[in-house]
């Protein structure tokens, strides 16, 4: 048997341990409580510099973000692509509104939109930003402007309400059948959930990334850029990994038995960038081949070639030398391949 002196000696060390541990419990719930209230403060604050009423829309419920700038007929609307905000085309915006009327807009989950967690499909999003587009007093006829996976979601919109469209431009367009055609790991790495989005998703309410300005280092604007501040703004908003989570699942859905469907002699621009995979193998899981890949970078340019034959009036231009940000790396040839659609639809 223990002797009680002993005994007594090791309950009284656990007590401390326990007193300890209280302590360290208790400090660390104060400072996550105080994360979240400083959260939610600057997010307030965050909203009310960048987001003017006039630009939320209100779309079966859920509070949407759209943003139109310019005069004139046609207007071009910007879809973007997987995970991206609407402020990607701020500088392809401010040029095309010199000529027409732009509107570019988050999907819910992205950007200065709700959050509601849902994975969107391509009906889904057509007829949200057919509501929204609606709701907030814009007017057919349009030019759709879409990158990566929004060059299906504006070929879906063109396929319910065809005759509003006058013109289409896709940017390293996604195709309909692209995880199904891929090589299946590389279809299966691009559709994966992605570790470090969870770990952001639990960080971002508590303001650890805001107070570590983590938005600073992703953000892929320079810091003298007019939106550069905004960006960072949207990065830190609670909801902003989960969102772009949910939001990227979308690819998921590239998987449709048929292609898409043929746009006649709707004027069209196909943009594929010229920048190939297998140059960057290390940016891969380490058990991607380099043959692999060059597979993935043909089958890519297959799916781009189907993609310019949808129309009979379609122009496809390789872009050398950029990634698959295409508007971000040579934002004036798509300004430029914006006005050759707008040209043909004024000589039309």
């Amino acid at each position: 048997m223990m002797p009680q002196t002993e005994l007594m000696k090791r309950t009284g060390c656990l007590t401390r341990v326990g007193q300890m541990a209280l302590i360290i419990a208790i400090v660390v719930s104060v400072a996550l409580l105080a994360g979240a209230f400083y959260q939610q403060s600057a997010m307030a604050r965050d909203r009310s510099t960048y987001v003017s009423d006039n630009d939320l829309v209100a779309v079966n419920g859920i509070e949407m973000h759209l943003r139109c700038t310019g005069e004139g007929s046609p207007t071009v609307v910007f879809e973007s692509g997987a995970g991206t905000p609407s402020l990607n085309w701020w500088e392809i915006q401010e040029a095309v509104s010199q000529d027409v009327r732009a509107c570019v807009y988050d999907r819910q989950n992205i950007g200065w939109s709700a959050y509601t967690g849902a994975t969107p499909t391509s009906e889904l999003t057509a007829n949200t930003l057919h509501t929204l587009l609606t709701n907030a007093g814009e007017s057919a006829p349009y030019i759709l402007v879409g990158h990566s996976l929004g060059g299906v979601y504006v070929r879906a919109y063109t396929a319910q309400y065809h005759e509003d469209i006058v013109g289409m431009v896709l940017i390293d367009s996604s195709h309909e059948q692209q995880q199904a055609r891929m090589p299946q790991a590389y279809a299966t790495w691009a559709g994966a959930e992605q570790p470090i989005l969870n770990l952001c998703r639990l960080l971002a309410p508590t303001g650890v990334l805001r107070i570590l300005n983590v938005g600073a280092e992703s953000t892929q604007f320079t810091a003298d850029a007019p939106v550069y501040d905004e960006e960072i703004a949207i990065f830190n908003q609670s909801h902003f990994c989960a969102g772009v989570r949910a939001d990227l699942a979308g690819i998921t859905n590239l998987n449709a038995a048929t292609g898409p469907d043929s746009l006649g002699e709707l004027p069209l621009v196909v943009l594929t960038a010229g920048a190939q995979q297998a140059d960057n193998l290390e940016a891969f899981p380490a058990d991607f081949s380099l043959e692999m890949l060059q597979q993935a970078d043909r089958m890519w340019l297959e799916l781009q070639e189907e993609l310019a034959a949808l129309s009979n009036n379609s122009e496809w231009i390789v872009v050398e030398d950029v990634t698959h940000y295409i508007h971000l790396d040579q934002p004036q040839v798509v300004i430029s391949a914006i006005r050759n659609i707008l040209t043909q639809v004024t000589v039309s």
